[in-house]
């Protein structure tokens, strides 16, 4: 995934190697743009948990590939095809962009579908965007 930070202007940080929970939810929560590009269904998990942590105040973009399976879901996403590399960097500069009322439009619908499907689950819901016990915290402090 690769994350542009809030605080310094654009900044990518890709890796490849693993993090402990809290760290990641960190830099999902801080990142001003998710990229979430698998070249087929998968990666759903990491799409879910970067809307998950974001701050309802100030939510970053995720942009997620049409192959992956959370696309049906996450459809207020920018939904790319990773195949398309100058679809994707203009995909991107649009999510940079975005003004704060869509941002928070887009975020809030992908957070009632995450919800929904929580409770139809027969998981406990909240009104708080984080709740697993581990990225509470990080949710609070943000």
């Amino acid at each position: 995934m690769a994350a542009m930070a809030k605080s310094t202007g654009p900044r990518s940080v890709i890796s490849n190697k693993g993090y402990g929970q809290y760290v990641l939810a960190g830099l999902y929560r801080t990142a001003q743009v998710g990229v979430v590009t698998p070249l087929h269904d998968g990666m759903n998990l990491v799409a879910k948990e970067y809307v998950a942590a974001q701050n309802p105040a100030d939510p970053g973009v995720l942009v997620l590939s049409k192959f992956a399976g959370a696309a049906n879901e996450l459809d207020t996403a920018l939904l790319v095809n990773p195949h398309d590399i100058d679809g994707m960097a203009r995909t991107i500069a649009i999510a940079l962009s975005m003004p704060l009322t869509e941002r928070r439009m887009r975020w809030e619908a992908m957070m009632v579908k995450l919800r929904a499907a929580r409770s139809s689950a027969g998981l406990p819901t909240s009104s708080t965007p984080c709740r697993r016990p581990i990225s509470t915290r990080l949710c609070q402090n943000r």
